[in-house]
């Protein structure tokens, strides 16, 4: 399953808060274009706000623990880095300066916050069963074809 194999690869994540509609992303090694520039060829993450430039951010995912960085690319509202959930209280990075993450910090890219994790790859197949267990959402249809 081309699924599963993605989350093995896994190295880290990103959860958006809930109201971007973006949810939880999980990225490979690599780097990954984050902005609001719709078109696939343009960025990895698309996060359909105004506050966020058309390319704003590079995410640079390693292979080790300690070898991830987040690159503002000169983007108008700024990226922001800490481990407050309110953004103000965290501290804008440098433009074209690349920045280390570390576990559990909140990146802000204009007012779009994600929290950074670097999950081990037991707690990453975790988080996928619990969200093929999770009940539908009130939006969401049920499929009334399964038993």
């Amino acid at each position: 399953n081309l699924e599963d194999s993605a989350m093995e690869d896994a190295t880290v994540s990103l959860r958006f808060e809930e109201k971007s509609g973006i949810g939880l992303q999980l990225l490979c090694p690599g780097l990954h274009t984050i902005g609001k520039d719709s078109r696939k060829d343009m960025v990895d993450i698309t996060i359909n706000n105004k506050s966020v430039s058309n390319k704003h951010a590079i995410l640079e995912v390693g292979r080790s623990g300690e070898d991830h960085f987040i690159t503002d690319l000169g983007s108008l509202n700024g990226t922001r880095v800490g481990h407050s959930i309110n953004s103000k209280k965290n501290r804008r990075i440098k433009r074209m300066i690349k920045t280390q993450l570390s576990d559990g910090v909140y990146i802000t890219f204009g007012n779009e916050t994600a929290e950074f994790r670097i999950p081990s790859l037991n707690t990453t197949l975790q988080q996928k069963k619990a969200l093929e267990r999770a009940p539908p959402s009130p939006t969401q249809p049920l499929d009334r074809t399964q038993s």
